[in-house]
């Protein structure tokens, strides 16, 4: 009976720590998910001001010389 008892507990030791070690890495990946989205919509807010700037610039060098208005 002490061997299984022990045995037992040794088993249920192991499974809290897997299921600890699963839980940690689960939301390690969800905290990296989330910087990872709001990285990606910075970078694509530059982007689109980058592209907007460089599209008024063409616009600015197509008009040297001449008044724009």
């Amino acid at each position: 009976h002490d061997m299984v008892t022990m045995n037992t507990t040794r088993v249920r030791e192991r499974e809290e720590f897997v299921f600890f070690g699963e839980r940690k890495f689960k939301v390690t990946l969800a905290v990296f998910a989330k910087e990872d989205l709001v990285f990606e919509l910075i970078m694509t807010v530059f982007d689109e001001v980058r592209r907007a700037t460089m599209r008024a610039f063409e616009l600015d060098i197509s008009h040297v010389g001449i008044p724009p208005y």
